[in-house]
Parts: C-alpha cells; structure tokens; sequence
C-alpha cells in the first residue's frame, strides 16, 4: 500500500476509532498489570469458584464473565480483567456505529472517543466490577434499538430485546433501557406506531426470557438480591456525606466539568425541548436521562454513588457529540482538547504507576504473604472484603467469613462447609484495636487461642496498618441449622490444617482498597 493511501486511510473516522479503541486496551492492561485487584474484583472472582445463577451481591454476568476470562486467560491481575478491558474497547465500537446511524460519521467518531476518554467509563471499563459488562450491553442495546427504529429490519427489535436481557443480567440498572425505551415510544408521535405492531413486545419477551435465570435463582433464594439491591439502599449510610463519591457532585469529577456541563445541559435540553427535537435526539436521550432523573430524584431518599449513573452516559454522550457536531466552535474545541489531554494522561499513566513503590498498589499481596507463611489450610475473616483478597492470593486455599463462626451474611453463608474443617487448627489475624466481641467468638468456636504476632502492611502513600496473628486449636463450626438452607454450591477443600481469620483495622474507613482503585459499589 502507498505511503498515500495508507495516509487516506488513516484520517478515516472508522479506522481512528479502531486505532484508538486498540491503544486503549494496551494501556489499560498496562495498568491491570501493576495494581492487585480491588476487593470488590477479588469478591467477584470468588464467584468463578461458586458457579451459580446468581449471588448475593448481584445477577450472575460479572461471575460467568470472569470465569471464561480467567479460564483463557489465567488469574493474574490481567487474566482477571482482560475481558472487562476487551468488552470496554467493543463498546467503544459499538458507540461509533451507533452515533454514525443515528447522525453522521463525525458524531460517531466524537461519541466513541467521549466514551473512551472520560474518566469514569474509563475507570470502570477496565476492573472486574458488574458495571463493565452493564455498559457494554447498554450500548449494544442503544445499537440495536437504532437500526430498529431507523426502519431497517425487525429483528433488530429481537437483538436489542436479547442485549436488554444481558444487561440486566449484568446489573438491574438495566430496567432503565426499558424505561427509556417506553417513554420514547410513548411520546414520539413518529413512532408511537410501534405500540401497535409485535416487534417491541417480542423484544421485551426475548429480554425476559434472556434473564430468565437469575429470576429462577432469586425465586428459589427468597429473592434476596433483588431485596439487597432494592430497598437496603434507601437511607443507607447515614454518617456524613463523602462528597469525593457521592452523586451529583461526582459527575465533574468522573466526567471532566468540561463533558459533564455538556452531557448534562443537552440532555435536560433535549427534555425540556423534546417536540423540537429530531427522534434521533430523542431515543439519545431516552437511553440516558431517566436513570440520571431518578438518582437525582432519589436523594430524597438516601446519598447515591457516583457510578450508578455510569451507563446513562453513552447515550448522553452520542447526543452531546451531535450538538458539538452541529454546534461547532468553542465548544467543539473545548471537548477536543478534552479528549486530547485524558488521551496524554493515559498514556503516561503506567509509567507513572512503575514508579510507585510495588507494596503501595499490592497491600493484600503484602498480608497474604503473611497468612501463607503459616501454612494456613483455610482463611476466615470478619469481612468479606479482606476475606475475598485473601482467597484470591493464597488459591486454592479456601477462604470465608465469619460465616465460618455462625454470622452468615453476604454470599459465603452458601460456600462454607463447617463440617469439613471441623476439629482443625487455625491462625487467627486481628488488629491493634480492640475487637472484643471478635475475640470472645473466636473463642467459642476454638478449643485453645495462643499469643499474638504482629504483622505490618504498607499501603498507598506508605501508610501502615497492623495485624495480629493468634494461633487457634480446634476449630468447632456452629450450630449447622443456623446456616442458610439454599445448599447449592460445592467445592473442593485442601488437606491441610490451619485457619487464620483476618478482621480489619477498624480505623481504616474504605474497604475497597488501596486509594488507586474505586470507591466500592457495596453499601
């Protein structure tokens, strides 16, 4: 090929979009490489070892999607992410031909490098949490519902219902696609037809059908992660607001103020305005402003987390990049360079985190370290953040929480098998403070506690915290009728003997981690 014509190719706004989607995925493994997973990723990845339906937490993709990554790709800090990393850059993608369909090749190419770019989709398209595979299947729902109404063949109407499906089996955010979808349609006289033809209903079918599993799941578990999901989040965390995560203040930060003004301000606009407005303005929209209309309603009720708006904003995005498209000017400029300056940042991004002292981005590693030098035989812990990191680094060691001493919450009251472990010993891990009502049931279900050893971990910006570590004799699980009666998981256990139970400092108020990785999305 001449020097030309691969010249011409490049300035293609499809071969741009690619380009960049590629760099992305390099540089985000880059950074996968140097930081240990996030207690909430460590959490998730215990799911592959549980095969299920469902979970506690959440519906089942984020499980299912690490359990193929880290089959093809190993369990390291990259095979665990390498599929989030992959499906974010796809989504990229799919945002370009979505905004190229809906408007022209410009605002594709705008919309993709908006959606790549910005801080929060960034961040969250790159670790294993459920809101990765969440947004990827939005936007391919958005895809599909643009070939659907832009009059091309009806079955796109089935593949839009079939990405609907998958994302609600990512995240039950997904109910807002819906949502959207049935405003649209209800208010936009050139295609209120639809309400009277097969296609939307087959698709909302099809969808139904596609997260058919994890309501069979729920329905057999008390629907309990629909109730955690739900209501357990009106009124939560009553201590003072930490505005550095907490909604609306957040979308400044994890947009940039430049995009968030602009995603923000079209879209009221394009409500406010909605006659006015083309249907390809309008379906934009609809993919985005009823979730941010409802976390903004919903501060009535209890503080919203920044991220749970994240998928609002690919369709808000593809609308902001039609204005600017149209628009021109300085704020066209303005949301270039935008692009411009992350982009710069990101590629300096790990050559800064080489720099960084390993132990300050691997403080689990650090304490793992610790536990294995004890040869435990299984780990408990009174939290199951730190019980999920500790199951992550000494695998294939089984790990718990107290769910091991009778407290049977979060999803470990399903994976733990006391019985198996009974009669063996135990290194039992606390903190300086003093957790007397953790020791006093250790104490019940152990026949001997020893002396304590000390242990120090390093975390970001060199900041230490202790543990201590207590020889335990004779482990007596509790009462097994105290236990959940759903018996569905099963799974190997090691052969040797030993325990440590791992309780954090209770000084340490964030439990997702060192201060590189995102607040956690757990109440």
């Amino acid at each position: 090929m001449a020097s030309s014509d691969l010249g011409t190719r490049l300035k293609e706004p499809g071969v741009q979009v690619a380009g960049f989607a590629f760099v992305l995925v390099l540089v985000k493994i880059a950074v996968a490489a140097q930081i240990e997973p996030t207690t909430n990723e460590a959490y998730h990845w215990l799911y592959t070892r549980h095969p299920a339906l469902g979970y506690f937490n959440h519906p089942p993709m984020i499980g299912w999607e690490l359990w193929l990554s880290t089959t093809l790709f190993g369990n390291g800090f990259v095979g665990l992410r390498l599929l989030t990393i992959l499906g974010s850059s796809l989504g990229i993608w799919l945002t370009y031909l979505t905004g190229k369909r809906l408007h022209d090749e410009q605002t594709g190419w705008l919309a993709a490098f908006l959606v790549g770019i910005v801080p929060e989709l960034f961040q969250w398209g790159s670790i294993a949490y459920p809101d990765a595979p969440l947004v990827l299947f939005w936007i391919a729902t958005f895809w599909a519902l643009a070939h659907s109404l832009s009059g091309d063949s009806p079955r796109w109407w089935i593949a839009a219902g079939f990405f609907l499906g998958l994302a609600m089996l990512s995240k039950y955010h997904a109910v807002f696609i819906g949502v959207g979808v049935l405003a649209y349609l209800l208010f936009s006289p050139g295609h209120r037809g639809w309400l009277k033809r097969p296609q939307p209903y087959v698709a909302a079918v099809v969808a139904l059908v596609t997260f058919s599993p994890n309501l069979a799941w729920n329905a057999t578990h008390d629907w309990e992660t629909f109730r955690y999901q739900g209501l357990s989040h009106v009124g939560f965390d009553a201590e003072p607001v930490d505005w550095n995560h907490a909604f609306p203040v957040t979308e400044f930060k994890h947009l940039t103020p430049i995009v968030a003004v602009c995603a923000w301000g079209v879209g009221l606009w394009t409500v406010f305005t909605w006659r006015r407005r083309t249907w390809a303005e309008r379906l934009s929209a609809s993919m985005g402003m009823p979730l941010i209309l409802f976390l903004t309603a919903f501060l009535l009720l209890g503080r919203v987390r920044g991220h749970w708006s994240l998928p609002a904003y690919p369709g808000l995005l593809v609308l902001a990049a039609a204005w600017l498209v149209k628009r021109g000017g300085w704020p066209l400029r303005l949301n270039v360079i935008t692009v411009a300056v992350m982009g710069a940042g990101y590629v300096v991004l790990p050559i800064a985190l080489y720099c960084v002292p390993r132990p300050w981005l691997c403080p689990y590693q650090q304490l793992s370290d610790a536990v294995r030098a004890r040869s435990p035989g299984f780990v408990l812990s009174s939290n199951y953040h730190v019980a999920s990191e500790l199951g992550y680094f000494l695998r294939p060691t089984m790990t718990s929480d107290f769910a091991a001493l009778g407290d049977f919450t979060q999803s470990f009251r399903e994976w733990w098998r006391g019985a198996e472990f009974a009669g063996k010993d135990a290194v039992v891990v606390l903190t300086a403070a003093d957790p007397e009502g953790h020791v006093d049931l250790i104490k019940k279900h152990f026949d001997r506690v020893e002396a304590a050893e000390g242990v120090t971990v390093v975390r970001f910006r060199g900041r230490e915290e202790k543990f201590l570590l207590i020889r335990a004799r004779g482990y007596r699980p509790p009462d097994a009728g105290a236990r959940s009666s759903s018996e569905v998981h099963r799974h190997a256990h090691p052969e040797e003997r030993g325990v440590v139970v791992v309780v954090p400092d209770a000084r340490r108020k964030d439990e997702a981690g060192p201060e590189t990785h995102p607040p956690s999305d757990e109440p």
